[in-house]
C-alpha cells in the first residue's frame, strides 16, 4: 500500500498536482522552433515526377506548372535531364497521340521507364 502511495505521489508532483486536461495541453505544446520551414516542404524529383503523373491530359496546363513550382531548384534540375531526354520520344512522338499525351496514363510511364531509364533512376534517387 505505501508504494502504490509513493507512486501516486510522484505522478501528481509530475503533473504539478494537477491533471486537468488544460494544464497537460500546455505541457504538450510544441515549441516554436520545432516548426517545418517552409523549404522542407518542397519536393524533390521522385515526389515531383510523382506529382506530375497525377496530371491528366485535361488538367496539364495547370497542374504540371503547379507541381514544377512546389519542387526546390535541385529537383527541378534533376527532373530537367528526365524531361529533356523524354521530350523527343514520349511528348513529340510522330504518333498521332504522342505516349505522354497524358501523363497520368500506362504508356507515358511505359515510354519514360524504357527510354530514360538512367534519368528516371536518378530522378526517383533524389
Amino acid at each position: 500500500m505505501t508504494k502504490y502511495f509513493l507512486v501516486l505521489s510522484l505522478a501528481l508532483a509530475a503533473c504539478g498536482g494537477s491533471t486537468t486536461p488544460t494544464d497537460l495541453g500546455v505541457d504538450q505544446a510544441a515549441p516554436a522552433d520545432l516548426h517545418a520551414k517552409t523549404d522542407l516542404a518542397q519536393l524533390g524529383c521522385g515526389a515531383l515526377f510523382g506529382c506530375i503523373r497525377q496530371c491528366t491530359q485535361s488538367n496539364m496546363s495547370t497542374c504540371v506548372p503547379a507541381c514544377l513550382n512546389a519542387a526546390s531548384p535541385a529537383a527541378q534540375s534533376t527532373f530537367g535531364a528526365l524531361r529533356d531526354c523524354a521530350q523527343p520520344a514520349c511528348y513529340n512522338s510522330d504518333a498521332a497521340q504522342p505516349p505522354c499525351q497524358d501523363p497520368s496514363s500506362t504508356a507515358c510511364q511505359n515510354c519514360i521507364s524504357t527510354n530514360c531509364a538512367s534519368e528516371l533512376t536518378a530522378c526517383n534517387a533524389s
